[in-house]
């Protein structure tokens, strides 16, 4: 039976090669890792996992408003002023 220093020894011996071996190696650098078209992950996920990624609604650009309303909102929340009270169009029907 082979005595616990020699073990140890055979285990320094084999595992030395690999050591010195590793050192020769580059360091991985973060874009070795990294995909180039691996920035948008999330928009790339939702497009594989939807059954119909982009409907024909979507290139319609054409929007019904001027964005005034919008345009008046962002100044509101730039200026921290409360919101007017706005009504919405009610429909009475008598």
């Amino acid at each position: 039976m082979p005595r616990a220093i020699d073990r140890l020894r055979a285990g320094v011996i084999a595992c030395t090669p690999a050591l010195f071996l590793s050192a020769c190696a580059e360091p991985l650098t973060r874009s070795d890792a990294l995909w180039p078209y691996s920035g948008d992950a999330v928009a790339a996920n939702r497009i594989v996992h939807t059954i119909d990624p982009w409907p024909r609604t979507s290139a319609d650009t054409a929007f019904p408003t001027n964005g005034a309303r919008i345009a008046e909102s962002i100044v509101r929340y730039k200026t921290s002023k409360a919101p007017e009270a706005i009504a919405p169009p009610v429909l009475v029907t008598r």
